[in-house]
């Protein structure tokens, strides 16, 4: 868990950065998280208007906010990969 608390402030801490809040779910946040468990993070959807000028669907303006999102994360030290996987039924980073 230590480590999950690590890169949850620097999540945290890059949202912060574009003024997103998020919430935690799943078992990180039900306190049943193993040392090897994942972080699942939901991301305040306001983010999205950063792409209001886009004319597309608002599918389509999760998938480019998600894209935001991961280039932020890859262009800092501590993240070593990132998986966008737009063909869910809902997009997942």
């Amino acid at each position: 868990e230590k480590y999950q608390q690590i890169a949850l402030n620097r999540i945290a801490s890059t949202l912060y950065l574009y003024n997103l809040s998020y919430q935690l779910f799943g078992s990180y946040a039900n306190g049943l998280a193993i040392s090897s468990s994942d972080l699942d993070i939901c991301i305040d959807p306001t983010i999205i208007h950063y792409f209001y000028g886009s004319f597309c669907s608002y599918r389509e303006k999760v998938i480019l906010a998600l894209k935001f999102l991961q280039s932020c994360f890859e262009q800092t030290s501590w993240t070593s990969n990132t998986n966008l996987i737009t063909t869910a039924s809902v997009p997942l980073l």
